[in-house]
């Protein structure tokens, strides 16, 4: 079933990108330097410096805003991360999909069987390089008069880091057991998952850094970010100025 839009497309409140409260920074603009106006009982044209204090207070309030909308919108499922996310999930008795730990089968070899019975305990560790580990699931006798022994073995932590690892790969033995020769996996590690993540969307994410040098204000952002907020469009009426040649690698703003 379509939605309806039963709200002006100026305020979007239930458009398809639901905004709980208005981030645009233009509509945001005007309505400071209105009020601003207003509150002076005049017009406040370029240079004035009540309309300058307004200008400056633009990016915090598009910052505050986008921030107000961002909480009230993690009530809904549609947006919401993290724990809101895992508290709405409760609710249904839904939870975050967890990790799992890439599995294999290593093989424990003697070069010569011995008269009596070997065990392999369980989380008996191997290696294929020293950094990432995997350990048996179970106990395992390699059998008198025998030369090896399959065992199940799994990643000691969730994971895809621990996947592709090819078969005869792994052949450390961590844990040292008498009269085994050699180990190897017999088949490529496989099954690992890191489970579902926590995004780290959101305004504590640093994604805005502003730098303020007094008649210069630098605004730093990440791509999204700077889509997102668009202050191009919110200074576009401004004269671009160029700069390059107080910009060196060695120089500073002052």
């Amino acid at each position: 079933m379509k939605e309806v839009n039963s709200v002006s497309d100026a305020t979007n409140t239930y458009g398809e990108d639901i905004k709980l409260t208005t981030t645009d920074a233009s509509t945001i603009y005007k309505t400071i330097i209105t009020e601003l106006e207003k509150g002076a009982g005049e017009p406040l044209y370029p240079g004035d410096e009540r309309r300058i204090f307004g200008e400056a207070l633009v990016p915090v309030f598009v910052a505050l805003y986008n921030s107000l909308n961002d909480v009230g919108r993690q009530t809904l499922l549609r947006y919401a991360r993290g724990e809101v996310l895992d508290a709405i999930g409760e609710r249904q008795d839904v939870k975050r999909l967890e990790g799992t730990p890439a599995k294999t089968t290593m093989r424990f070899s003697v070069s010569t069987p011995q008269e009596k019975n070997i065990i392999i305990p369980k989380w008996t560790k191997v290696t294929p390089d020293s950094e990432n580990y995997f350990a048996t699931d179970e106990i395992a006798v390699l059998q008198a008069g025998a030369y090896s022994v399959e065992v199940p073995t799994s990643a000691v932590s969730n994971g895809t880091k621990f996947n592709g690892y090819a078969a005869g790969t792994i052949t450390t033995l961590v844990d040292l057991i008498p009269y085994i020769e050699s180990v190897t996996n017999l088949t490529e590690t496989a099954g690992g998952d890191d489970g579902e993540p926590y995004t780290t969307e959101g305004f504590d994410s640093k994604n805005w850094v502003l730098l303020d040098y007094s008649n210069v204000i630098v605004h730093v952002f990440v791509p999204n970010t700077r889509t997102y907020y668009d202050l191009e469009h919110l200074w576009a009426d401004g004269e671009p100025i160029d700069i390059s040649e107080y910009l060196t690698p060695d120089s500073t703003l002052e």
